[in-house]
């Protein structure tokens, strides 16, 4: 081999090696996740592209033998199903001819990350289910056969109407609370709402009722603390997303 292409491959191999000798940073290790399955006992994320694991922050490292095993906070992003999770990641990296590797990673744990915008819309789904067995029991028992009289009624009093027994019910499992955990509040023939038959309330994020829920309109789904409303088959007041 004549001696300036040796010198050429040398001085190559060189570049290469040293390019390759730095630790993985968080950008490295991002890219050498894509590809790989992360599971718990419960779920698994398939990281398919850099969209699908976000804010990815190196924690600690550990120096184990000849291998480096880093602990890093990730946000793990399911675009299908719409949800987020706060993760703790592990990655095991190995310098094999002066490149690092990864040899390893695991899932530690993900917690679901709740937005606001979730929890209304999580509210919007149980008081429709709510209200739809509400009015199957208005019509079969008749829409003036209970009334809530000058308050709700209570959680006791609403079960008892829309679950008989275990095996005769307008729904199985009645709600009780809110996408906030507030409970919701149901009225039926009321003369606080002289114009519907039934109504069903959540105070919102801030758990406090007040007079939004008569506007009868969208409100943004950033407003998070407005009431949402129903009655009679329509939502009176409800958030709505500005994308």
């Amino acid at each position: 081999m004549p001696r300036i292409y040796a010198a050429a491959v040398l001085a190559t191999l060189a570049v290469l090696l040293v390019s390759c000798s730095t630790p993985p940073d968080e950008q490295t290790i991002t890219d050498d996740l894509i590809g790989k399955t992360l599971s718990t006992s419960e779920e698994s994320w398939q990281i398919t592209a850099p969209e699908d694991l976000a804010d990815l922050l190196i924690e600690e490292e550990r120096e184990i033998g000849e291998a480096t095993e880093y602990v890093m906070s990730a946000t793990l992003k399911n675009s299908e199903k719409k949800s987020h999770h706060q993760a703790v990641i592990k990655a095991t990296y190995r310098k094999r001819l002066g490149s690092w590797k990864m040899t390893e990673a695991s899932l530690e744990s993900a917690e679901r990350i709740v937005t606001e915008e979730m929890r209304q819309q999580e509210t919007i789904k149980t008081i429709r289910d709510l209200g739809t067995a509400l009015l199957s029991f208005l019509t079969d028992e008749g829409s003036d056969s209970v009334s809530s009289g000058d308050y709700p009624f209570s959680y006791e009093e609403l079960v008892s109407m829309l679950k008989t027994s275990e095996d005769y019910y307008y729904m199985k499992d009645v709600p009780e609370l809110d996408g906030w955990g507030h409970p919701l509040e149901v009225w039926v023939n009321s003369s606080e709402w002289p114009d519907y038959t039934a109504v069903i309330l959540s105070p919102g994020q801030d758990g406090e009722f007040g007079s939004e829920a008569l506007t009868k309109e969208p409100f943004p789904a950033t407003q998070s603390d407005r009431d949402i409303a129903w009655a009679d088959g329509y939502f009176l007041a409800w958030p709505q997303s500005q994308e």
